[in-house]
């Protein structure tokens, strides 16, 4: 460790950044670094989320971090007051470092609306968005890591294709991209194993896609299923005025999109036997040809008929085990009671 008389006095840090960029990251290596500099007594990090983080709070939270370096994530409500500024101020907590981490714009409102507070932190660093060879690096480092052969030109197409996206979450989507390359190559090699370990241009390309297919918003109403009740229920207010023919077809929606396929099946095997039932001889058609049609035409119907009792089988189980699992539901919310303004509970998932 160094002479504790030539280390300066580090103050407090902003860490200004969007989501991915690093913050915490970098965080954790300075606390090990000033850990083995005799700054802190210990190279834990203590992290914590600023949203939470009341006035009573404040001083639980720095006494419970003395000795360590503590990190305030979004960090915007501490410069509401000025309870904040005064107990970071207090001498007691001379023995520990503070990082509070956001978005640039968020940090920088707070910290005018408290001057007191703005004069604890004395040393900024700015965390940037990452680019395309920034996302292309990482996964170049990753797949050395781990063993794995890729080219980087299919690779850079990949990277590049998320960068317009909005809010592409810049670290934390790089490693879920990465990880979405390692599971379309374990497809791709499943049934024909590689003695090097190689990521291909298929692999990287069906990563990006299935990646940026996530980013779509997904189309169509909300659902909720509801469950038969004998009490009043508690639900929003835009439901509860809503015009009741809007009500019916959220409800038949929901039953339509249960099984469709058996419905898809019922229909197909329907459409089959009027097509064969109406089926006529044709002229010159001998007796052996049309003695062997009737066979297969019997057949036939003796295979769909069993189809569609496997099928409704299996719509009476699946029916069977969705009551069970209602009726459990339903005892479940018994057991719990009525919430607290005497409306029954409505499970919504």
């Amino acid at each position: 460790p160094l002479i504790h008389r030539d280390i300066p006095k580090i103050g407090h840090f902003v860490f200004r950044g969007s989501l991915g960029t690093g913050k915490t990251t970098v965080a954790r290596a300075i606390a090990k670094i000033f850990h083995r500099m005799d700054i802190l007594a210990t190279d834990k990090l203590v992290e914590t989320s600023g949203l939470d983080l009341t006035d009573e709070k404040v001083e639980t939270q720095l006494g419970e971090a003395r000795g360590r370096l503590l990190c305030i994530d979004e960090a915007y409500e501490l410069g509401k007051g000025h309870f904040g500024a005064e107990a970071m101020m207090n001498p007691t907590y001379a023995d520990m470092v503070i990082i509070i981490t956001g978005y640039p714009r968020n940090l920088d409102d707070m910290l005018d609306r408290n001057a007191g507070l703005k004069s604890c932190f004395t040393r900024f660093v700015n965390f940037y968005d990452w680019k395309t060879e920034d996302r292309l690096k990482f996964a170049v480092a990753k797949s050395e890591n781990d063993g794995y052969t890729l080219s980087p030109r299919p690779l850079s197409r990949c990277t590049a294709r998320s960068t317009p996206l909005p809010m592409f979450d810049n670290g934390h989507d790089a490693v879920q991209l990465w990880s979405e390359m390692l599971d379309c190559r374990a497809q791709r090699v499943q049934f024909t194993p590689e003695i090097v370990k190689t990521i291909s241009f298929k692999d990287t390309d069906a990563a990006g896609q299935t990646f940026i297919a996530g980013w779509k918003p997904a189309s169509g109403p909300l659902m909720h299923q509801t469950s038969p009740s004998s009490g009043p229920i508690a639900m929003g207010s835009d439901f509860a005025h809503a015009p009741t023919h809007h009500r019916q077809t959220i409800h038949q929606d929901s039953k339509a999109s249960e099984e469709p396929m058996l419905s898809v099946k019922t229909e197909e095997t329907a459409k089959d036997e009027d097509k064969w039932s109406d089926a006529e001889r044709d002229p010159g058609v001998s007796d052996d040809t049309w003695a062997g049609l009737q066979r297969a035409k019997q057949e036939r119907a003796a295979m769909l008929k069993a189809l569609k009792e496997a099928v409704d089988e299996r719509a009476r189980k699946l029916a069977r085990q969705k009551l069970k699992l209602e009726q459990a539901k339903q005892e479940k919310l018994c057991r719990v009671g009525k919430c607290p303004m005497g409306y029954v509970w409505l499970p919504t998932a």
